[in-house]
């Protein structure tokens, strides 16, 4: 005798393999691709710091607040065009311009919150243990090299950066 069928039972197949068949999650991005995106986004930081060079120049005392306020200041439009991007597509500025975004590994939005506090601020708090934060940085920049071309962040926040179709 058959058993009937639960509704409430876990699925047979893999979630993962549902996905790739339904093509409900675009393909992960190149490994490259995130690289450069990095390097723009700190470029993009490093604009309004650049710009202040070459208007004030360097401050005569490396101690100095209000340049180092003015720096920071630099920084914020930058931060808060980008903070809007990642709000509303899982963009930084560096990743809309290569076309590649954040998601879940589920493949719905990731959620602002999610990618600030689970992918940016933890693994960089990590990185502040002593002997351990070197380690853990290593490792989460070598993970990319893995078949799913997931970091160690990715892991942690449950997200993966795919491209933006």
């Amino acid at each position: 005798m058959t058993e009937p069928l639960n509704p409430y039972q876990t699925p047979a197949e893999r979630v993962e393999d549902v996905r790739q068949e339904t093509g409900n999650v675009p393909p992960p991005a190149e490994r490259g691709m995130r690289l450069i995106a990095a390097l723009l986004d700190g470029l993009c930081y490093a604009v309004g710091i650049i710009l202040l060079v070459f208007i004030e120049g360097l401050p005569p005392d490396p101690n100095n607040m209000v340049w180092l306020l003015k720096a920071y200041a630099a920084a914020v439009p930058v931060l808060i065009v980008n903070l809007i991007f990642l709000a509303r597509d899982g963009q930084s500025l560096g990743k809309k311009a290569l076309g590649i975004r954040i998601i879940r590994s589920d493949g719905v939005r990731a959620s602002l919150s999610r990618i600030l506090l689970l992918r940016m601020v933890a693994p960089s708090l990590l990185g502040f243990i002593p002997i351990v934060g070197p380690f853990f940085g290593l490792a989460d920049s070598l993970l990319i090299f893995r078949a799913d071309r997931r970091c160690l962040h990715d892991h942690m926040a449950d997200t993966i950066v795919v491209m933006a179709l």
